[in-house]
């Protein structure tokens, strides 16, 4: 430990108080990742801004600070992020039974402007 403390240019004690904070920090972390783990059982769509409100009080208990913006990356990085559902795309229904009407531009080619869809002229 003393010649790793060295090349750093850190102390003995400041090496071991380092290694006593990461060890504080991994236990904080899997006391929150369990505690996340226990809210989403029970309620499986719990995103970060609600799991931070409903952990508040457990968080206070733990004497562990915890932001809303940390506890967010704090799930990434384990891989608990809800991924969002992709919106479904509703397409027309051409079975309605209704009048259609026929499609006269399908096959023209336009030369000029305005031949499909003619706009209105300014000034008159």
């Amino acid at each position: 430990m003393e010649q790793l403390c060295g090349l750093f240019g850190l102390t003995r004690y400041a090496g071991y108080a380092a290694t006593r904070r990461q060890q504080k920090v991994g236990f904080q972390t899997s006391l929150v990742l369990a505690e996340v783990m226990r809210l989403r059982r029970q309620v499986p769509g719990l995103g970060t801004t609600k799991l931070h409100e409903m952990m508040a009080a457990f968080l206070t208990n733990h004497q562990i600070k915890l932001g809303r913006d940390k506890l967010h990356n704090l799930l990434k990085s384990n891989g608990l992020l809800l991924v969002k559902k992709r919106a479904y795309v509703r397409t027309p229904d051409s079975e309605h039974g209704l009048r259609t009407y026929p499609n006269r531009v399908k096959d023209l080619k336009p030369t000029a402007a305005n031949q499909l869809w003619p706009g209105r002229r300014c000034g008159k």
